[in-house]
């Protein structure tokens, strides 16, 4: 039996475990090839970052992110000596770090935007809008679920 038929055969589940898995490594090698200047965890991390309405914390923003504080901070000190962002003593509490977007940032921003935009449409250009939503809710709803598991576990 080929690889192809032994995937098809696969019950649901572990199909889509194994996707998710596949599709964020081939997202991240992708986004790691196509983006200038920024790796793939640093151009999420920008994201989130231009969530905030006041720079967050380190911890504010790997929570945001979904990854813990050691991983948020190793992407940031690559992207702090890229020029991207600062680290800043936050005033009340000296323990913690503010993250600020740099101008450079929001230059990259501006001129990646179209590129970011074109890299998003080919992404989903598979699916219908339909689709793209239902994707999207159950991804979401795993997300949740894995949350309530590492709740339990903590």
């Amino acid at each position: 039996m080929s690889l192809d038929e032994r995937v098809a055969a696969m019950d649901a589940e572990r199909l889509v475990f194994g996707a998710v898995f596949a599709v964020a490594n081939r997202l991240q090698r992708v986004l790691d090839q196509v983006m200038p200047q920024v790796t793939a965890k640093q151009w999420w991390l920008l994201v989130m970052l231009s969530m905030f309405d006041e720079p967050p914390t380190l911890s504010e923003l790997a929570k945001a992110a979904d990854t813990s504080h050691q991983n948020a901070r190793q992407v940031l000190d690559k992207l702090a000596g890229k020029g991207f962002v600062k680290l800043v003593p936050d005033e009340t509490d000296g323990r913690a770090s503010r993250v600020i977007a740099t101008s450079k940032a929001d230059e990259w921003g501006k001129a990646t935007e179209g590129q970011a935009r074109e890299f998003m449409a080919a992404m989903y250009s598979g699916l219908s809008k339909t689709e793209l939503v239902t994707v999207a809710s159950g991804l979401l709803r795993i997300h949740d679920a894995l949350g309530d598991i590492d709740k339990e576990k903590k």
